[in-house]
């Protein structure tokens, strides 16, 4: 099978643009292209998903084992043609100033080839000079070639491509110039989500067709075929009732950052899982064992949620009713007391915990930690813009014990 990763110099280098693109330009081809993120990342998979039509699984070298990355690639690409995979930050990147968890981890791990997409505004000799310090940082840096960003012309691309292909040994592959008209907004360090962009698939589509017209794909995929390969990795089996349990778990625009792979493994552990809405639902599903709210941005629509009060007095009923309820970032805003806005509006929620939740202009906390809860140790990845503000009458503990181990900080 083919198999690739797209990956970057730094963020914001184009990686997402043009892996997009090139997914649906593949799936024009005929071709089933089953994408995967590197790293920890809920809205890039959003777009891949609507790029090929195919669900995208992240990878994330930091929270996972190498069996286990391996297992989720390999068991998701068995009937694939391509597989290709987004990068994360830059390629090197990884935890803290290590290379653990970067893109180059995930390569390596996977053993695939890796193309790096470069911005080429205002470049020339230089440009040779970068590609060159990445392709030989490390023996085995798995990149093969580079498709140029922001180029002018075409002229301008040739130049650029008889420079590269005569110093450096990697392949040029093409080009991606500015197009205005498919720009994707960012939000909080990130895209905003895939359905909420207005007339998306006219945008993949433009996208696909200037890749068609400046990129080689055959010439690629000439270049990363690779052995298939299995693992011994097994799946871990949840220790519950034989009973078919039935999880309530909120899926819209405000509560959309779930892992697929999560999802997966407790359906395969005899676990039913019922979506509603938190936004236009009047209750919760009938017959439920208990509720999941992941995470979103339910702060980008605390007035439509504030609004469905029927919504918000029947989970509130239940929670006070002991139906078990699993809730992270977005899904703990909710149960709040209200959501603040960061033009200081307040919009009333749930009211479960005695706090309220204050958006703020600044990253909060940001990055890799690891966890501990009665003598369990889990790792996890925090990104919050807003932060607990207590009540009067704080009704909740703090139990969890949160470590940043590269910065040696603690709390809970």
């Amino acid at each position: 099978m083919q198999a690739f990763m797209i990956a970057g110099a730094a963020s914001g280098s184009g990686k997402t643009t043009l892996s997009i693109g090139l997914m649906r330009a593949f799936k024009d081809a005929g071709y089933n292209v089953v994408p995967f993120k590197a790293g920890p990342d809920y809205i890039d998979p959003m777009y891949h998903r609507a790029a090929t039509g195919n669900v995208s699984n992240n990878l994330d070298a930091y929270m996972l084992d190498e069996d286990t990355i391996k297992s989720i690639f390999y068991k998701n690409t068995r009937e694939s043609d391509i597989a290709i995979v987004e990068g994360v930050m830059g390629y090197y990147d990884g935890f803290g100033n290590t290379l653990k968890a970067s893109s180059y981890d995930v390569a390596r791990t996977l053993d695939i080839p890796v193309i790096l997409v470069a911005n080429a505004g205002g470049a020339s000799l230089s440009l040779n000079a970068l590609l060159s310090g990445f392709k030989n940082y490390k023996e085995d840096s798995k990149i093969i070639g580079v498709i140029l960003n922001n180029v002018k012309t075409e002229e301008h691309f040739l130049t650029l491509k008889e420079m590269i292909e005569n110093e450096l040994d990697l392949k040029c592959f093409g080009y991606l110039s500015t197009l205005n008209n498919c720009e994707v907004k960012s939000r909080h360090l990130g895209l905003v989500q895939a359905f909420e962009i207005e007339k998306l698939d006219d945008k993949i589509d433009l996208l696909a067709e200037q890749i068609k017209a400046n990129i080689n794909l055959d010439e690629i995929l000439n270049e990363v075929m690779i052995n298939r390969a299995e693992t011994t990795a097994r799946g871990t089996e949840l220790k519950i009732n034989d009973k078919k349990m039935r999880i309530a778990f909120a899926y819209d625009e405000a509560f959309s950052f779930y892992y697929e792979e999560n999802l997966i493994f407790l359906k395969e552990n005899n676990i039913k899982l019922v979506p509603f809405s938190p936004l236009r639902d009047k209750k919760l599903p009938d017959g439920v064992d208990g509720i999941y709210l992941g995470g979103g941005y339910p702060e980008v629509f605390p007035k439509e949620l504030s609004d469905n009060r029927s919504m918000i007095d029947d989970i509130r009923s239940k929670l006070e009713n002991n139906l078990p309820c699993f809730a992270e970032c977005g899904g703990l805003m909710y149960l709040s007391n209200a959501i603040v806005t960061k033009d200081k509006k307040s919009f009333p929620m749930a009211g479960f915990f005695d706090c309220r939740i204050e958006m703020t202009e600044k990253l909060q906390r940001f990055g890799y930690v690891e966890v501990e809860y009665e003598g369990v140790k889990t790792r996890a990845h925090e990104f919050h813009y807003s932060k607990i503000a207590e009540g009067k009458n704080k009704n909740y503990q703090y139990k969890y014990r949160v470590i940043k181990t590269n910065k040696n900080k603690k709390w809970k």
